[in-house]
C-alpha cells in the first residue's frame, strides 16, 4: 500500500508554511505598531492643543493657571487621565498611558517607556530618543 505523502514532502510543506506564517506575522505586527504610533501621536497633539485652549481661556478670565491635567491616582490602571482638558478622557493601562507622578505621564510605545511632563502650560517629552522626536 502506498502512503499519500512521503515524510520529505510533509517536512517541506510544514517548513514552507512556517516561513510564510512568520513573514506575515512580522508584517502584521509592523502594521499594528504603525497604527498605534499614529494614534498616540494624535492623542499627544490633542492633549497639547487642549492645554493651549484651556490656558488661553483661563488667562482671558483671569483665573489661576492650570496646575494639573487630572485628579487620577498615580500608577493605577483603568483610571481616567487628562479629565481637566479633554472631553473624552484616556483610560490608563500598563500597555499605553500611565500617570507615574503628579504631572508626569508615561506612554509605552514600541517596547519603550516615553515620559511626558506637564510644566508651565506645556506637555514636554522627557526622553531624548528618536521616538520622542517623531512624536513632535
Amino acid at each position: 500500500m502506498k502512503r499519500a505523502f512521503s515524510l520529505l514532502e510533509l517536512i517541506f510543506v510544514i517548513t514552507t508554511l512556517a516561513l510564510l506564517i512568520s513573514f506575515f506575522t512580522y508584517k502584521y505586527e509592523y502594521i499594528l505598531s504603525f497604527v498605534n504610533f499614529k494614534e498616540y501621536k494624535f492623542q499627544i497633539a490633542q492633549i497639547r492643543s487642549a492645554i493651549k485652549e484651556k490656558s488661553a481661556i483661563k488667562s482671558l478670565n483671569n483665573f489661576e493657571k492650570l496646575d494639573s491635567l487630572d485628579d487620577s491616582a498615580i500608577n493605577k490602571e483603568n483610571s481616567k487621565l487628562f479629565t481637566k482638558i479633554l472631553d473624552e478622557e484616556i483610560i490608563s493601562s500598563k500597555d499605553s498611558w500611565m500617570k507615574i507622578d503628579e504631572n508626569i505621564y508615561a506612554l509605552k510605545l514600541k517596547g519603550e517607556k516615553i515620559k511626558f511632563q506637564y510644566i508651565n502650560t506645556q506637555f514636554k517629552c522627557l526622553n531624548n530618543s528618536k521616538i520622542c522626536k517623531e512624536l513632535e
